[in-house]
């Protein structure tokens, strides 16, 4: 099995290449703008057969190692500098290394982004 790409980007992994109008239908609606801000996701589609019906051990044996499991994450108004900074603090906070740190709900992250 190869190695994912290093990005520092989401990866959406294709597995099942049976129906092309679903894949797209997903892509079409990962990268729709949402919300306020109409935010858009910051992903890299992965779209190789080789992955086809890819185990979770495998998945995890495919990923590189990288940073993100012990560096901080970017101050999201980096990446996206029209963000509120009250959207800022929220994503930074989720994104918290450890789980303490995080929000205990997506309730409680809902509501940090919508104040």
């Amino acid at each position: 099995m190869k190695n994912l790409p290093k990005t520092q980007n989401a990866l959406v992994l294709r597995t099942d290449f049976s129906d092309e109008r679903a894949w797209e239908s997903i892509r079409a609606a990962i990268l729709r703008p949402v919300g306020i801000v109409q935010f858009r996701a910051y992903v890299d589609f992965v779209s190789d057969p080789a992955y086809t019906g890819i185990s979770v051990d495998q998945l995890v044996a495919a990923i590189p190692e990288s940073a993100h499991l012990t560096q901080p994450p970017p101050n999201p108004r980096e990446i996206v500098p029209e963000l509120p900074s009250s959207a800022a603090h929220a994503i930074w906070r989720a994104l918290a290394k450890h789980p303490d740190e995080r929000y205990a709900t997506a309730g409680e992250f809902v509501a940090a982004m919508a104040s």
